[in-house]
């Protein structure tokens, strides 16, 4: 019998209009669970370790933005050489 555990975590933040997001997460996968086992000469009960296996994904870094114009700054049209009158 096998038993799995997924773990994650997530830290954003928000500014204008960009976002930032970092993402951690990691699984653990137990192949046995832990077991009572009694000593016969001190009449002690104590648990067996389970065994697992670790898997940590790297971090994940998301940096968004919406749609920016890019001809915001550009000006459109013909300008004069002479000032006006």
């Amino acid at each position: 019998m096998g038993s799995e555990i997924d773990s994650s975590g997530f830290v954003g933040k928000s500014w204008s209009t960009y976002s930032f997001d970092v993402v951690v997460s990691r699984t653990q996968v137990f192949t046995n669970v832990e077991q009572a086992v009694t000593n016969s000469t001190t009449n002690k009960t104590s648990l067996t370790p389970a065994d697992a296996v670790t898997l940590h994904k790297l971090p994940e870094l998301n940096l968004t933005s919406r749609d920016h114009s890019i001809l915001a700054n550009l000006r459109c049209g013909t300008r004069s050489m002479h000032p006006p009158a």
